[in-house]
């Protein structure tokens, strides 16, 4: 009886010293040398799994690093990284009356010469033209303020050239103030003293984006960043 004894005691000894080698071991599928719990060299396949709800989306993003690691990272990390536009900009000069020197009655570049942040340096402030790093969904608005009501045709727009220098216009905002007579003595302008766009585009990387003004009449406009401003922001990537 002892020595049947020793043996169940050596025999459970040895599955609990296997069971421990294999809890603490590495597995490799397509290498002898494994670097993880789990080293898998070839593809994999995963099959039907439970869909999960977007609250799991938002925080459980698997990526690879450069040695092969499966890691999961916020979702958000991954959307910072992928170095979205978002620029907003206006007049160099603000709280003030900027009279702008521009040819009557044709459409010609609106001088936004000064940006508030550009996420990823897209915008030129001298040439007044914005560049897209990466092909994707764009909307766009932009707004002038007059300093005065006025008789006269106004607007703004925004355009958009490709690659083969051809251009489009994307949005635009162009007509003629209402005008009132008071007495048979003046005519008025009623209209807001004000233009506004707002749309959506696709650029291609390297397209690029200006706005434009066209005005009948002399103008002057309010180049505090309230008044008279720009916006373009990227809402989707193309693969």
């Amino acid at each position: 009886m002892k020595t049947q004894h020793k043996i169940y005691q050596f025999l459970i000894l040895s599955i609990l010293m296997l069971l421990s080698d294999s809890i603490y071991s590495q597995v490799g599928i397509g290498t002898t040398n494994p670097k993880a719990k789990l080293d898998v060299n070839g593809t994999l396949r995963i099959g039907t799994t439970p869909i999960g709800g977007l609250a799991s989306a938002k925080d459980s993003i698997l990526v690879i690093d450069g040695q092969g690691i499966v890691k999961r990272i916020p979702a958000v990390k991954v959307i910072n990284a992928v170095g979205k536009t978002i620029v907003k900009g206006g007049m160099s000069t603000t709280n003030a009356i900027l009279s702008l020197n521009i040819s009557l009655n044709s459409w010609q570049k609106l001088r936004f010469n000064n940006t508030e942040f550009d996420s990823n340096s897209e915008f030129n402030t001298s040439s007044n033209i914005f560049t897209a790093k990466s092909s994707g969904i764009y909307r766009i608005d932009a707004k002038i303020t007059m300093n005065q009501i006025f008789i006269g045709d106004i607007g703004i727009a925004a355009v958009k050239r490709n690659l083969g220098g051809q251009e489009t216009y994307i949005a635009r905002d162009y007509y003629s103030n209402i005008r009132v007579n008071l007495l048979n003595l003046i005519d008025v302008g009623v209209n807001p003293p004000s233009r506004v766009i707002n749309g959506l585009v696709r650029l291609e990387k390297g397209e690029t984006l200006e706005f434009r003004i066209r005005s009948t009449v002399s103008l002057s406009v309010l180049t505090d960043r309230a008044d008279t401003y720009f916006n373009i922001e990227q809402i989707g990537f193309d693969n």
